[in-house]
């Protein structure tokens, strides 16, 4: 496995269900578990976009430190209401620059159910090596 450069740029891709009403407007945040720490909360919120809408595959930029090989995920959200999750990636780069290391954490469709300030752990279920 690689580990994340000492400082590094984690760029979360999330794509939402396409079912009616599979969208959300809660506040959405996530946390990565490392061999050796963990990030703090990263908020996903793109600056004047709509995120989380049905269909749709959203990029967020965050920047954070070490925490080794990435080997879970809390993704949390404020829980107004349903949220279909189809996957959540991370894209964090390799040690080497023009390499980076994609992780995802979902292998099937998930629901974030209703309910007061509701969050799923993931688990890393597969990880690739690819060149830029």
């Amino acid at each position: 496995m690689v580990t994340i450069a000492r400082s590094s740029k984690y760029t979360t891709i999330i794509k939402t269900g396409d079912g009616f009403w599979a969208g959300t407007d809660d506040d959405i945040k996530i946390k990565y578990f490392g061999d050796f720490s963990q990030t703090d909360w990263l908020y996903l919120n793109n600056f004047m976009m709509n995120d989380f809408e049905s269909g749709n595959l959203d990029f967020f930029e965050n920047f954070g430190g070490y925490i080794g090989d990435v080997k879970a995920a809390k993704l949390h959200s404020s829980s107004l209401n349903n949220w279909e999750v189809s996957n959540v990636y991370l894209k964090v780069p390799d040690e080497i620059w023009d390499r980076f290391t994609v992780y995802n954490f979902v292998e099937h469709d998930f629901n974030l159910p209703r309910g007061k300030n509701k969050s799923i752990t993931l688990h890393v279920s597969s990880s690739r090596n690819l060149a830029w």
